[in-house]
């Protein structure tokens, strides 16, 4: 573990199944730098739905290597279950619920 995202470090993460939701999904993915989060909020500032859809699917594409062993496509992360795809996005920006509830506060949150 250290204090610094290494550039092109992959981590793998298990995401665990929602009954009546999802299955178990396998994520392998690269960190985003604290620039990303600023630029997230930003996005989520202007308010627009758009704007936001259209950053999430370009961070997803950006740093997720695989999902269950495959790459994914922008027309797969349009059609991703909305629960992974607020998964992938909090593994992305290294939030953790806690973080995000708090940030959110006031602002009406930055993932929906």
């Amino acid at each position: 573990m250290s204090v610094f995202i290494d550039d092109g470090k992959t981590k793998t993460h298990l995401l665990d199944a929602r009954p009546g939701k999802h299955p178990a999904v396998t994520i392998e993915y690269r960190r985003a730098l604290a620039k990303e989060r600023t630029v997230y909020r930003a996005k989520a500032a202007t308010g627009s739905p758009d704007a936001i859809d259209s950053y999430e699917r370009g961070l997803i594409l950006k740093h997720v290597v695989s999902l269950d062993g495959g790459k994914l496509t922008a027309d797969q992360v349009d059609r991703l279950h909305p629960d992974i795809r607020v998964d992938l996005i909090d593994l992305i920006l290294s939030y953790t619920v806690e973080q995000e509830a708090d940030e959110g506060k006031g602002s009406g949150g930055a993932s929906g």
